[in-house]
């Protein structure tokens, strides 16, 4: 699923993102462009340099619903 980004994910947003990335009990991948990192991973979020209107591919076989609703309470990504 595509996803902009609304806000930086560094600090403290990239650990809120893992740590409900996490729960998914499932892999979790993250695109931008060419660069690919695991979702549930700290430094990967962060190696990623997601910046606001930043366009990211939520790749994973679990359920996504719970994430993105996550995501767009805290306002960190909006669906593209």
């Amino acid at each position: 699923m595509k996803m902009i980004a609304t806000k930086p994910l560094y600090r403290r947003n990239a650990a809120l993102f893992v740590e409900q990335a996490t729960a998914l009990n499932q892999p979790l991948l993250l695109k931008k462009g060419h660069l690919t990192a695991n979702g549930q991973s700290l430094l990967g979020v962060i190696t990623l340099t997601i910046l606001p209107g930043d366009t990211i591919d939520f790749i994973s076989a679990a359920s996504l619903s719970s994430l993105i609703q996550y995501v767009e309470e805290c306002a960190l990504f909006r669906k593209a």
